[in-house]
């Protein structure tokens, strides 16, 4: 999975994350999703000490590693480096 794009707004108490990536079509992405969930809060919780509120991931593309590093290897963008 490649994350390409993240954005986060936040209030006084609470954040909110939105997340684009590339998923990997050989993993289970149920329970892929419910660990970076649970990453996710708890680093704004120890960063920033915000309470997350809102977790939206959204898939521009589901590959298979073969096809991922086909597609993308020799590109020089930073989104695509080491990611997968």
């Amino acid at each position: 999975m490649v994350i390409s794009g993240i954005g986060i707004e936040v209030d006084t108490k609470q954040a909110a994350v939105d997340v684009s990536v590339i998923w990997n079509y050989n993993v289970n992405n149920s329970t892929v999703f419910d660990q970076i969930v649970e990453k996710v809060r708890e680093a704004i919780a120890h960063m920033i000490g915000l309470y997350l509120v809102k977790f939206n991931m959204n898939a521009n593309d589901v590959m298979t590693k073969e096809q991922y590093l086909e597609k993308y290897r020799g590109k020089d963008s930073d989104d695509n480096k080491g990611n997968i």
